[in-house]
């Protein structure tokens, strides 16, 4: 591995261990959530370009879902910050 890479791979997972350490920045279900959005726009969009009509269906269903479950985590990451207020 070359240094730069190797410094920035160290960097980027030392300010991801600040970052963990301070506050939990997203619940499992946001990130979770943001994943299936990704994949299914990538999905999509591949589908598209290759004319794949049920590949565009199952891109949008899946960013659908992922849509759904990032809202969970959202409203599961509020409730979680207000029961923390005094």
């Amino acid at each position: 591995m070359s240094d730069l890479r190797r410094n920035l791979w160290s960097g980027h997972s030392f300010r991801l261990q600040v970052c963990l350490h301070q506050e939990q920045v997203m619940n499992n279900n946001q990130v979770d959530g943001v994943a299936k959005q990704v994949k299914g726009a990538v999905k999509e969009g591949a589908s598209k370009v290759t004319g794949n009509t049920l590949g565009e269906v199952e891109g949008k269903v899946e960013k659908g879902i992922g849509k759904a479950q990032k809202s969970l985590g959202d409203a599961q990451e509020k409730d979680r910050k207000e029961s923390r207020r005094p």
